[in-house]
């Protein structure tokens, strides 16, 4: 008799819990609003697969990642969608899934660049713009419904008593909402004249800030008072939604416990004894504490006063909207990669940009990077690459860049040089040699010795390879020398000449041969050695910028470099001079050892 009583319990307990998922399940089809807009798009037939293309990418992250909130984002020939799904928080990702589905199906219908759909247990939006942080990014101000309520049809037996007890249960649940980790409370609360139960769910969505959740749940409260004395009511906006009901629509084990934010508010039973014993106990302790706040405040703003202009004109981006932007950091979106991390192309606020992520592995890159975001945030050209942005969050140092659809000058120049940050009182500063020696200046190479004439140096060999077009280490092919660019240039400079260094389909005048022979001299002057005779780089941009010719200045020999066999020398030639010593500088294996032959 025993077992039979069990086993009857057991199988009115499988019933019950098997409705309730069926309520659930079903509750999926009940659709509290559609919204399609007037937006146009400039190709319906590639909108909708781009549109397609996204729900796609939201239905994987829901399935892959086992989430109930997603975001996706393409651009395409123009046409930009933004996307995100959220289901209810008590129900399985499966569950989510077929609600997803059903509202993409009817979305994909809509042919209008924006659109949103909310069931009981799921929202879809999609937008040409990004609404994720302000989803009210699209209201156009002609009757967008973007507050909807929805109330039931069965009225309580005592109307007075139910609105009551439901609209501080409400009440309870909008302050308690924003405070939770994630936006969303569950809860259950008896009604007593109604010896019924009410269920309440609340959540916002989960990209927005604290502030806009508040609001929406302010506007709930506000509205659901309409739908009183009803059962239930519904209240949906695309920044929150909220439902009541005194049928059950989520298990109990699902709720949240919401009693010790409500105390944290001050709404808890004997909350007010309480904080009055707490102010006299420690009010001269607050007001200590306020002094010395006050006082670390002012130090802090004063501190940071000249960090703010530092970072004019640039934005603090969040690291989850950069990381969103970039897919995830994914492979297929590196533009690049380099020794201090690597370039992601990103689709960020309708633009398309580049997202440099810098690899943190040690204290100091932090400061370097404060002074990278300081230096270029601060310099302004048209031929200078824009810094839009930046983020630091915890390990996270990112930097918002301009795009540059033309790729960039790593595939003309044929080379490539390493930046350190030099001591502001240092002229000259020593290091281990580093790189190849394409664009490096011999002292550095050498002797390790670095200055401001390094860059001088490679800037004169960039010189040459713009006017010659040929690459600085090029032979070339069929040609009885093996000279290479500078050796060949300074060959041809000494026999008056040079102007057979320019390449021959610019095609250009009598003029403009003169001139740029004036600018292949400055080019040699940038190479000369030692480097105390080269000129500063802003000599070299005014003797350009005016067409000077060089003077007074003796140009001398400079020291070539081979990078053939990895060798640099002094002299015009590599044969060694009878009688005279050479100093050649041999590479093996990225190390140079000296060796002295006479």
């Amino acid at each position: 008799m025993a077992v039979m009583v069990v086993f009857l319990l057991l199988l009115l307990t499988k019933q019950g819990f098997s409705q309730l998922n069926d309520s659930v399940n079903n509750s999926t089809n009940v659709l509290i609003n559609i919204y399609c807009s007037r937006d146009a798009v400039i190709s319906l037939t590639n909108f909708i697969q781009i549109l397609k293309s996204t729900f796609n990418q939201l239905r994987t992250e829901l399935l892959s990642k086992r989430v109930l909130f997603a975001r996706a984002q393409a651009l395409s020939a123009g046409d930009s969608v933004y996307a995100a799904a959220q289901c209810r928080n008590y129900l399985s990702v499966d569950q989510c899934v077929a609600c997803f589905d059903i509202s993409a199906s009817k979305l994909v219908n809509c042919n209008s660049g924006s659109a949103y759909i909310s069931f009981n247990n799921c929202s879809l939006r999609y937008e040409g713009a990004n609404f994720y942080t302000n989803p009210y990014v699209n209201e156009d101000g002609n009757g967008t419904p973007y507050s909807v309520i929805s109330c039931g049809n069965q009225s309580a037996s005592q109307p007075t008593a139910f609105k009551q007890a439901v609209d501080e249960f409400l009440s309870d649940v909008r302050d308690a909402t924003p405070k939770t980790p994630n936006f969303y409370v569950a809860s259950t609360r008896n009604i007593t004249s109604e010896n019924a139960t009410v269920y309440v769910t609340s959540e916002c969505v989960e990209s927005v800030n604290l502030t806009i959740c508040q609001n929406c749940m302010k506007k709930a409260y506000e509205k659901l008072n309409g739908c009183f004395p009803n059962t239930e009511g519904r209240f949906f906006d695309v920044a929150c939604f909220v439902r009541y009901s005194d049928t059950p629509f989520f298990n109990v084990n699902q709720t949240t416990d919401i009693t010790n934010i409500l105390k944290g508010l001050g709404q808890g039973e004997g909350s007010s004894s309480r904080v009055s014993i707490i102010v006299a106990a420690t009010g001269g302790a607050v007001i200590i504490a306020l002094i010395i706040l006050s006082w670390f405040l002012y130090q802090s703003r004063k501190k940071s006063k000249g960090t703010e202009q530092d970072f004019e004109g640039t934005v603090h981006y969040n690291y989850n909207d950069l990381q969103l932007a970039t897919n995830n950091f994914s492979e297929e979106n590196i533009l690049g990669k380099g020794g201090f991390g690597e370039v992601f192309k990103a689709f960020l606020e309708d633009n398309i940009v580049a997202v440099k992520k810098l690899q943190v592995q040690h204290a100091g890159v932090k400061k370097e990077f404060e002074s990278e975001v300081k230096l270029i945030s601060n310099i302004q050209h048209r031929n200078l690459l824009r810094l839009l942005g930046w983020s630091t969050e915890g390990s996270y140092l990112l930097l918002v860049l301009e795009y540059m659809p033309n790729g960039s000058l790593d595939r003309f120049l044929w080379d490539f040089g390493l930046a350190r940050f030099q001591p502001e009182d240092q002229t000259h500063v020593s290091t281990k040699f580093a790189g190849t020696l394409g664009y490096t200046a011999p002292e550095y190479a050498l002797h390790g010795h670095l200055s401001e004439k390094v860059d001088t140096y490679s800037f004169g060999i960039v010189i040459l390879e713009v006017i010659s077009g040929k690459r600085s280490t090029e032979v070339k092919s069929g040609s009885q020398s093996s000279d290479y660019l500078l050796e060949n240039t300074w060959k041809l400079y000494e026999k008056k000449r040079h102007i057979k260094v320019i390449d021959e389909t610019l095609k250009l005048n009598l003029y403009e041969e003169e001139h740029v022979k004036k600018v292949i001299e400055i080019a040699l002057l940038c190479t000369q050695s030692p480097a105390s005779v080269r000129p500063t780089m802003t000599e070299v941009v005014v003797m350009l910028q005016e067409g000077r010719s060089l003077g007074k200045r003796q140009l001398t020999r400079p020291t070539f470099v081979n990078n053939q066999d990895r060798r640099i020398y002094k002299g015009s030639s590599r044969t060694k001079t009878q009688g005279q010593p050479t100093t050649t500088i041999i590479n093996t294996d990225n190390k140079l050892t000296m060796k002295k032959e006479t």
